[in-house]
């Protein structure tokens, strides 16, 4: 059996088509995720850059329970940042001795200024009497708000009387 009038692709032509289907598939899946990458990239570092700039201060005396359970947060902004986000809000979480919290949202006019701080004062109907808290910065980036991941948490002690 003799199959003389088949004809077919030559080895060379196979390999090129390979290597141009395999590179427009690569390219194709590039495009797709490095957009996504970037604005990973974009938003872990600018989360990174807020939340380094933002401090609970305990040392100064505002940040305490006083007799009448009220709670007091002195939270703190140091100089600098990104340019590639504004301050859209704080969240405050305030954490129970058993472990439950109770989270507070603050506005973009409530964040403190560069260099700057702001004393926020809280009833025990809106903390619960909680013991500890913590400060997270709430970021406008682009047409999006993100919550970053919260910065520290300090426990809340008793006002000096």
């Amino acid at each position: 059996m003799r199959f003389t009038n088949k004809k077919g692709i030559s080895p060379v032509i196979a390999t090129i088509l390979l290597i141009l289907i395999t590179v427009a598939a690569v390219t194709i899946i590039w495009a797709a995720i490095i957009p996504m990458i970037k604005d990973k990239t974009a938003t872990s570092t600018a989360c990174y850059d807020a939340t380094s700039r933002l401090t609970i201060d305990t040392q100064s005396g505002f940040t305490c329970i006083n007799s009448t359970n009220h709670t007091m947060i002195n939270v703190q902004r140091s100089a600098g940042g990104s340019s590639t986000f504004t301050y859209a809000g704080l969240q405050l979480t305030f954490i129970k001795s058993d472990g439950s919290s109770v989270s507070v949202e603050k506005s973009a006019a409530d964040v403190p200024s560069e260099n700057g701080a702001k004393v926020y004062t809280f009833t025990s109907v809106q903390t619960g009497n909680s013991t500890k808290v913590s400060i997270a910065p709430i970021l406008a980036i682009g047409n999006t708000k993100k919550l970053c991941d919260a910065v520290v948490t300090v426990s809340i002690p008793a006002c000096n009387a």
